[in-house]
């Protein structure tokens, strides 16, 4: 079953409720997650469910109030990006 628009809008839910086992269970097990800012031109790459969970763990701790909003959602075969 590929990804749609509503299932991203259930992962971005997650987000916004900082529901760190369903944002890592959305991914494939070496499934990436990128952030904008990073030390290369397309930002930073976590690979695999373990990374993942590591990086939005920190970064939920970090910043508590984080919210995604506005967000504008692409899907392309087994990928999708939400920015």
């Amino acid at each position: 079953m590929g990804i749609t628009l509503k299932r991203m809008g259930e992962i971005l839910s997650a987000f916004n409720n900082k529901d760190l086992e369903a944002i890592v269970e959305s991914f494939d097990e070496d499934g990436e997650f990128l952030l904008a800012a990073g030390a290369h031109p397309y930002g930073e790459c976590f690979k695999g469910r373990n990374a993942i969970r590591t990086v939005l763990a920190e970064r939920f701790a970090a910043v508590p109030d984080i919210q995604w909003v506005d967000a504008h959602t692409w899907i392309s075969g087994e990928r999708a990006v939400t920015e």
